[in-house]
């Protein structure tokens, strides 16, 4: 077994690893190799160990290989004075999960969590004293859900899908059976409409749709205004680059540059915040962000103020 205390991983990178056995008597002997290596993984029928983990990379490029990925081998008959050369095989799966955005706009995924009916991930005893029939035994540790993290948000496209993989046991996902999940928070469901057999050494896929994004009206769209009258529950937008109505620029007649206040019309907002409101949450999720204030209207009645702030969040305008 690879990586015990006779043998040199150094060469595990390019698949070769090397070390000294004690001396061979016999003609032949048949060999075996499992990986990664664990003293007490004596037992071919009760191997003890970890396949795939609670948590995966936001990755789009598959990172299928490591410790987590464990591999076993058997040649028999070998000659006592011939090289062994032994073919690993995987003992995971893998799951290929893509995620359509069917959005008008890039959608941006920061996390994705997947559960399975049952355990997937984690600690397993696996029986290989039959190569051709391997079974796999779920510990009390094993888990059912994976988390796919990133520490930057994957970009999705418009119109475009994105693929992130993980290794996982071979387990199968029985017809009817439901596979929760949750993107950036925002859940949804499948079920199989068969059997999903996860296999090993071979990845499946499963597709999900990215969370539908309602794009925020444009109370601005025909032109800005000092104040914006919004007429049901929704989300908004608003131009924060220009004073107000102040399109063609602030007129004399305003008597801003009389009373000694600026007259320049553009503005260069690095927040906003809701300053007042006559209802409670009425307006909520105020952001800036691309030159516009965004916020949430609640289906109520009443008046507030929203202001463009600078980056100490002073008010700049409101």
């Amino acid at each position: 077994m690879a990586g015990g205390p006779k043998f040199d991983e150094a060469g595990l990178a390019e698949g070769t690893f090397t070390g000294t056995i004690d001396p061979l008597e016999a003609e032949s002997y048949s060999w075996l190799a499992v990986y990664p290596y664990a003293e007490a993984n004596t037992d071919l029928s009760a191997l003890a160990l970890n396949v795939g983990g609670a948590t995966a990379a936001l990755a789009t490029a598959p990172a299928l290989a490591g410790e987590n990925v464990p591999l076993i081998g058997a040649v028999a008959d070998v000659a006592k004075d011939e090289a062994v050369a032994i073919t690993m095989k995987q003992l995971a799966s893998a799951i290929a999960l893509t995620v359509k955005n069917e959005n008008e706009a890039a959608y941006e995924v920061s996390e994705i969590a997947l559960t399975f009916p049952v355990a997937v991930a984690g600690a397993f005893t696996v029986n290989a004293s039959d190569l051709d029939a391997i079974t796999y035994t779920a510990a009390e540790s094993a888990v059912k859900t994976i988390t796919f993290t990133a520490a930057e948000a994957v970009s999705i496209a418009a119109g475009e899908s994105a693929t992130f993989y993980a290794p996982i046991a071979p387990v199968t996902v029985a017809s009817g059976s439901k596979l929760a999940y949750t993107i950036n928070g925002e859940a949804g469901e499948l079920t199989a409409s068969g059997d999903i057999a996860f296999k090993a050494g071979k990845g499946k896929p499963v597709t999900v749709k990215a969370p539908k994004v309602v794009l925020p009206t444009d109370l601005s769209e025909n032109g800005t205004a000092n104040c914006y009258i919004v007429s049901e529950a929704g989300k908004y937008s608003i131009n924060a680059t220009v004073k107000g109505n102040g399109t063609d620029g602030i007129k004399s007649e305003f008597g801003f540059a009389a009373a000694g206040l600026d007259t320049d019309v553009a503005l260069a907002p690095a927040g906003a915040k809701l300053v007042w409101s006559e209802v409670k949450d009425l307006i909520t999720n105020v952001a800036y962000a691309d030159g516009k204030i965004t916020f949430d209207a609640a289906d109520a009645t009443g008046n507030a103020l929203i202001a463009a702030t600078d980056a100490e969040g002073n008010i700049i305008w409101s």
